[in-house]
């Protein structure tokens, strides 16, 4: 591993803000860290820069020890939220503050000007840059100095909705490019789960679970896993004869019988169909690319199916419903 995180635990007088975290990032891996706030993420990477101490645990780069190292000498870059461009600087000068200690600074920084393609804004000011273009010139100004290490605050969360994503994909596809190794902060699911070779969902200080993008969302571990990457709807039952009763039939439960559960059916695998579980559409609400259908069943509860199709279906229509199996987990009752 490029980097790795040994049991690292941080508290800030009652708050236990990490507890145990180990991890590690390969070269030219991008591994994002995502959750609620408060969980540990921006503390985590204050930690691997420096401008923080782990209250127990190592830090290692490249197979040294760096916990205690200074942040200047760990060869790690830092890409804040805000971008923190100094507004008395152009954008070339901006690469430039980070190069001071380097004699061919001025080489570098034409490098990576280069290499990002932004020549044409250097001779700007951050206050005649677009939300994209500064963007642009803090990544140039978080490598230019060649770190082993990138780590990204939340780097795309300024942005326009309507632009976040075609930089998102040029800022991965530079960071490619350069095999450089990145741990990324997200508050988003949907951005972690686009953007990271392995994505690391944390909760109250601590790792849930940490994986490939397609196994933490088709596979998740814990109920709070689950319910953090997808929406769902929940049934809650008991086991009898390996399987909990739903209103769209037997679940395969593997827990003993009596054990009380919860059931999470993603609301993509719900659709209708020419049979099945009877159910009263409330609302239809397009949201873009996804049409969302609210439903009551017979029994009073609510549902929600989503799709990229467009069913025709309208307020007080009856359909019948089925649920792809693919869709459905099994959690224990207890379990967040």
């Amino acid at each position: 591993m490029e980097l790795a995180l040994d049991r690292v635990s941080r508290r800030f007088g009652g708050v236990q803000a990490l507890s145990d975290v180990s991890l590690g990032a390969g070269r030219g891996e991008v591994v994002c860290l995502v959750g609620p706030s408060g969980c540990g993420k921006s503390t985590l990477l204050r930690l691997i820069a420096g401008v923080d101490r782990p209250d127990a645990g190592t830090i290692s780069l490249l197979g040294q020890d760096i916990t205690h190292v200074a942040p200047e000498d760990r060869h790690v870059g830092f890409m804040f939220q805000d971008y923190a461009l100094f507004p008395h600087l152009t954008a070339r000068d901006n690469i430039l503050f980070g190069l001071k200690r380097h004699r061919d600074a001025g080489a570098m920084a034409e490098e990576i000007i280069r290499r990002l393609g932004i020549g044409h804004l250097a001779a700007r000011f951050p206050h005649m840059l677009s939300g994209g273009e500064q963007q642009r010139v803090a990544l140039a100004r978080a490598l230019a100095p060649r770190p082993h290490v990138l780590l990204m605050d939340e780097p795309f969360s300024n942005l326009d909705r309507t632009l976040r994503d075609g930089i998102r994909e040029e800022t991965l596809a530079i960071l490619a490019a350069l095999e450089a190794t990145v741990v990324m902060v997200t508050h988003d699911p949907e951005e972690a789960l686009s953007s990271g070779d392995r994505v690391v969902l944390m909760r109250a200080g601590r790792v849930v679970q940490a994986g490939r993008g397609e196994d933490v969302y088709d596979r998740p571990r814990t109920a709070y896993a689950a319910g953090f990457f997808c929406d769902f709807n929940r049934f809650d039952g008991t086991t009898r004869g390996g399987a909990v009763a739903t209103p769209f039939g037997p679940v395969a439960a593997g827990f003993v019988d009596g054990t009380a559960v919860q059931v999470l059916l993603r609301p993509q695998s719900l659709h209708p169909a020419d049979s099945g579980t009877p159910a009263t559409v409330t609302t239809v609400t397009l949201m873009g690319e996804i049409e969302q259908t609210r439903l009551r069943l017979a029994c009073g509860q609510e549902m929600r199916m989503r799709s990229s199709r467009r069913h025709g279906l309208r307020q007080g229509d009856g359909v019948f419903l089925r649920a792809d199996p693919a869709g459905v987990l099994v959690f224990p009752a207890d379990a967040a």
